[in-house]
C-alpha cells in the first residue's frame, strides 16, 4: 500500500475513485465491490462517500491478458506477487 502523508480525510466535494479487480478465480460482479470499497474510505480519505463524484470499475482476468502497459512500480510489484488483486486509486483534486 502507498499512501500519501495526510493527517486528515478531506472535506473536497469532487475526489475520484478507480477500482481495478485482477483476478484468476471467479470475481465478484465488478459493480458489488464498489460499495464496500467506498465505505471503507469513508473517515479516512473522505468524510463522506457523498463526496465522491466519480467511480471507475473494472476487471481483468490475468490469463486472458497479456501485458499491462505501464504500471507504476507498486502495481508491477503487486502483480508480480500476487494472483488476485484490488488496485484502488485515489483521486483529490488539489486545492
Amino acid at each position: 500500500m502507498e499512501w500519501p502523508l495526510r493527517n486528515s480525510a478531506t472535506e473536497d466535494k469532487g475526489v475520484e475513485v478507480s477500482i481495478t479487480n485482477y483476478y484468476t478465480l471467479a470475481p465478484p460482479d465488478v459493480d458489488n465491490i464498489i460499495k464496500p470499497i467506498l465505505d471503507g474510505l469513508e473517515t479516512v480519505v473522505y468524510l463522506n462517500d457523498k463526496q465522491v463524484r466519480r467511480v471507475i470499475s473494472e476487471r481483468f482476468n490475468l490469463h486472458e491478458i497479456s501485458k499491462i502497459i505501464n504500471p507504476s512500480p507498486l502495481l508491477a510489484t503487486a502483480l508480480e506477487n500476487y494472483s488476485e488483486l484490488l488496485h484502488i486509486v485515489v483521486h483529490i483534486p488539489e486545492d
